[in-house]
């Protein structure tokens, strides 16, 4: 069994131990090392001693960009609860805006021109899949990636609007205007808008988040224990020194995945002349501090509902900061609880003072409307953060995934980085960096995954010239939407419109090929990583889910196009057809991978790369029939037809031995199954009316989320 050390306890750490659990269908023995009493890092959700009212003492919220991973995580995976959270208003100059139109009553025409020029210039040059897809080189060419954000804020000829959008800003970059570039000043001034990203916040806290992954992974945790060195061995592994009860203890693994805040990075003696290097070189393309301070206070009543009633409020006191009504997210009866999330060089001098002065200092800069909130204060809370985010994350220039993860790949392949420092100083960005990591290390120890690696669906370099997506040229190429229909009306007699699932539907691009033809598809996928890539008008029909365990009515699918069940573990086949038999209305198509296919074809494309449950089409058909399925009942001229339309589609290149053999590639839901077997977690592949061909190399580049 193979021996897996993570450096850090925080939410990099435990995505990055659910994900190597998740992926591998080996077990891994995982042992996460955290030097606090606690795990979760900068997820920390308190209540306060007056009263049982929760409140955010660190992470504020989670971003929603579309539909993306780390949302289905919370939501499909783990089963949490979320509630979204939103605001209009702004606190500018004791004015409480709302609207281009308050904007302009307030302050004239020119500042609401000069705003609407801004917004305008800057969504020309950050369009909504521009915004989705950063943080890759092809951002070192952006026109606004070299110079600092204040540059381009001194373009802003009229004074007021160029405060108005530090306001906006200040609060999620950390940091000041001159210390980062002006595309991170760009994409958090977009953050802003509901089209480009959403906010949310998780029913009972965050925290419940960190709960959830810790009560699913099966590693061994080890609090109040940290780190001091990790050295090569001459073993090929890693020996991690660390500190335990006041011993000096020694441990040796395979593996190290360091999950640490990129400031711990030197708190650590890394062992050999390569390594030390390549860390302090890695701290220092990273490590670029911003600061928070969180201060919470309880109140005897909300007092500013009257003024305001939404999840928050931005406000220019502190140099811009952000407002909190945490009662929109936590029950709090008939209290009140704000909570403000000071930043950048204000929130660094401000630390200077005591809890007691800043909680009294933030609330006598509420703004005057409210009225006074001194009169109702309960209790206050201040928790300090600072050099906890990053001022420019991806560092700059950015680099390829492969290179920001392995800090020092010739003799040191086996250790590697993950923390939100390199993506966008998210939760989001640490989820994004575990994913990456993770496949890296699985390839690295080369055991066997549950899914298909990302290099599956497409080939990425550090270059900008290779960073070019292959997966859909290549569907583009080997998909046939007709070939499908055309079988489904030859097996069964039905032509669109209908119901169809398509299981294993990669980016969902299949979707929209089918709604071209009358037919009503959704798609279930278990990759994040070619999910991620799902346009979004797609995202609700293509689901990030298990064949095994679907989120889907009984009987809603006429027809279920199956091209996974291949890739799914043998252990897991029994559950996986269980679902199938319960989402068909009235059959499956049968597109996997099979051993009959010719052998020439299988050299050529490949097919049995990733495949875990290898079978002939017999032995599909018992594993069918035993859940209730019989094969197709098809005419010696239905049978025939579908030969026919199988040489066309493959300008005669055989894959199937005969037109007899075909008959196991369509089966109809007859009776209730017999087995029920055990198991869970499915991998998938598209198709073109088989599985969609690998034409590209494995490769050790970069993987993108």
């Amino acid at each position: 069994m193979k021996q897996i050390a993570i450096i850090g306890g925080g939410p990099g750490g435990l995505f990055t131990a659910l994900l190597l659990q998740q992926k591998s269908s080996e077990n891994l023995d995982i042992t996460i090392f955290e030097s606090m009493n606690r795990v979760g890092g900068k997820i920390m959700t308190k209540q306060f001693a007056a009263a049982p009212i929760l409140y955010e003492a660190g992470v504020a919220e989670l971003y929603q960009y579309g539909k993306d991973p780390l949302r289905m995580l919370v939501t499909q995976l783990l089963g949490l609860p979320v509630v979204r959270m939103a605001s209009k208003t702004v606190i500018f100059e004791n004015q409480i805006l709302q609207t281009m139109k308050d904007i302009e009553r307030c302050f004239g025409k020119p500042t609401a021109r000069a705003l609407k020029k801004f917004n305008k210039r800057g969504r020309s040059l950050r369009s909504f899949p521009q915004f989705y897809n950063s943080g890759w080189p092809d951002d070192n060419h952006h026109p606004w990636a070299n110079r600092t954000f204040e540059a381009l804020l001194d373009t802003i000829s009229d004074s007021t609007a160029r405060r108005y959008i530090e306001t906006l800003v200040h609060s999620d970059l950390a940091t000041e205007p001159a210390f980062t570039n002006g595309l991170y000043g760009l994409e958090n001034y977009l953050n802003n808008y509901n089209h480009y990203c959403k906010l949310y916040s998780i029913e009972g806290g965050i925290e419940r988040l960190t709960d959830a992954i810790k009560a699913q992974i099966s590693a061994h945790i080890r609090l109040n224990t940290p780190v001091e060195r990790v050295k090569k061995t001459s073993g090929n592994t890693y020996q991690v020194t660390y500190r335990q009860e006041e011993q000096v203890e020694v441990a040796d693994f395979d593996a190290v995945i360091v999950a640490l805040p990129v400031y711990w990075m030197s708190a650590i003696q890394w062992d050999g002349e390569l390594l030390k290097i390549a860390m302090a070189k890695h701290h220092a393309h990273y490590h670029k501090p911003a600061h928070y301070l969180r201060i919470t206070a309880l109140f005897q009543k909300p007092f500013w509902r009257e003024v305001f009633q939404e999840s928050y409020f931005l406000h220019d006191a502190f140099g811009g900061c952000c407002v909190y009504d945490e009662g929109s997210r936590h029950d709090a009866g008939e209290y009140g609880v704000l909570s403000w999330l000071l930043s950048g060089s204000n929130a660094l001098a401000m630390n200077n003072y005591s809890d007691e002065f800043l909680i009294h200092k933030v609330i006598d800069a509420l703004p005057r409307q409210m009225g006074s909130g001194q009169d109702f204060f309960i209790e206050g809370h201040v928790h300090r953060w600072l050099g906890a985010v990053n001022a420019l994350p991806g560092g700059r220039p950015v680099k390829g995934g492969r290179k920001r993860h392995l800090p020092e790949p010739k003799e040191h392949s086996g250790l590697m980085v993950v923390g939100d420092y390199l993506f966008d100083s998210t939760v989001n960005g640490a989820f994004d960096s575990a994913d990456i990591a993770t496949d890296m290390l699985i390839e690295h120890l080369k055991v066997e995954r549950k899914s298909l690696t990302s290099e599956y669906f497409d080939y990425y370099g550090d270059s900008p010239s290779a960073e070019k997506s292959k997966y859909e040229k290549s569907f583009a190429e080997a998909f046939d939407v007709k070939y499908v229909v055309d079988m489904i009306a030859a097996a069964w007699g039905v032509s669109p419109p209908y119901r169809l699932l398509d299981a294993g539907s990669a980016s969902g691009l299949t979707l929209t090929a089918f709604e071209k033809m009358g037919i009503d598809a959704m798609g279930i996928e278990n990759s994040w990583y070619i999910h991620a890539r799902t346009p979004r008008k797609l995202r609700d029909k293509n689901i990030l889910g298990d064949v095994c365990e679907m989120p889907f009515a009984d009987n809603q699918f006429d027809f279920v196009y199956e091209t996974c069940l291949a890739y799914v573990p043998e252990e897991h086949l029994d559950k996986a057809l269980k679902e199938l038999y319960r989402v068909a209305k009235r059959g499956v198509y049968f597109g996997s991978v099979v051993k009959d296919f010719k052998s020439k074809v299988v050299k050529k494309y490949d097919l049995f790369y990733g495949c875990q449950s290898l079978f002939t089409l017999t032995q599909w058909h018992e594993r069918f029939r035993r859940h209730g399925f019989q094969v197709a009942e098809i005419p010696p001229a239905a049978l025939a037809a579908i030969w026919k339309i199988e040489k066309k589609a493959n300008s005669g290149e055989r894959w199937y031995p005969s037109p007899e053999s075909m008959r196991y590639c369509f089966y109809t839901k007859v009776a209730e199954p017999a087995l029920l077997g055990k198991g869970a977690s499915m991998t998938q592949h598209n198709a073109q009316g088989r599985p969609l061909v690998n034409r590209y190399p494995k490769s050790s580049v970069d993987s993108r989320p």
